[in-house]
């Protein structure tokens, strides 16, 4: 086959995907997951600490204005993460937690990298004022780069430690712990998690092994 045909294919098919995917974008609700792998080699660096195909894990927050009325509607990703956008509720630049568009943040990422999960919970007032007292907790804490953290969630992946407020802090969290801590306090997955030594790989359908959640929850679709 002529390779510029084959090329031509690939862009037909990759346009197709977009398109499909922008219209994904209108379906998703806060609660959701998204799943990121990356091409540099930090990324490559977590997937295989990790034992996954992922590299990043955030959590989708729709219109949020009801945790910071300067903001206006869309969709966002409320992450712990380090890049090249600026959090949008106070312009800096951070290595922590961090709200961002998601349109700036799939900049960052190749096409075909980027997966949701639906998280079908039930999204009432309860659920939203929960989310709004944990922004308020989490907005500006650190990136979890604590060697021992990471000792011990590598050893979690292959032994789970018993539940224990040792691996349970609010003080620093890295992407797949943020999320984890949310869901506990939002009764998404059952409680005993030591959300601290949370891998993105438990945020899978095909690679979880210890998270078990309370709610239906779809496996991945390609977003971008």
């Amino acid at each position: 086959m002529d390779v510029y045909f084959q090329q031509d294919i690939w862009i037909s098919i990759l346009s197709h995907v977009q398109e499909m995917n922008l219209k994904d974008e209108a379906s998703l609700q806060t609660g959701d997951i998204l799943l990121f792998r990356g091409n540099s080699w930090i990324s490559w660096l977590v997937e295989w600490f990790g034992v996954s195909r992922y590299s990043h894990v955030g959590m989708v927050i729709k219109n949020p204005s009801f945790m910071n009325l300067d903001l206006e509607d869309g969709t966002y990703i409320l992450e712990s993460s380090w890049n090249n956008t600026p959090d949008v509720e106070d312009h800096q630049m951070k290595m922590g937690v961090q709200l961002h568009l998601l349109d700036d943040v799939l900049k960052e990422f190749p096409k075909g990298s980027v997966f949701v999960r639906h998280v079908r919970c039930e999204r009432n007032p309860e659920f939203y004022d929960t989310l709004v007292k944990l922004h308020k907790e989490i907005h500006n804490k650190p990136y979890d780069l604590n060697p021992w953290d990471w000792l011990c969630a590598k050893y979690n992946m292959m032994c789970p430690l018993p539940s224990d407020p040792a691996y349970k802090t609010t003080k620093r969290f890295w992407c797949s712990a943020l999320v984890s801590y949310l869901f506990c306090e939002l009764g998404i997955i059952e409680p005993n998690v030591n959300w601290s030594l949370v891998a993105p790989r438990e945020f899978t359908s095909t690679e979880a092994k210890w998270v078990r959640f309370r709610c239906p929850i779809d496996k991945e679709k390609l977003i971008y």
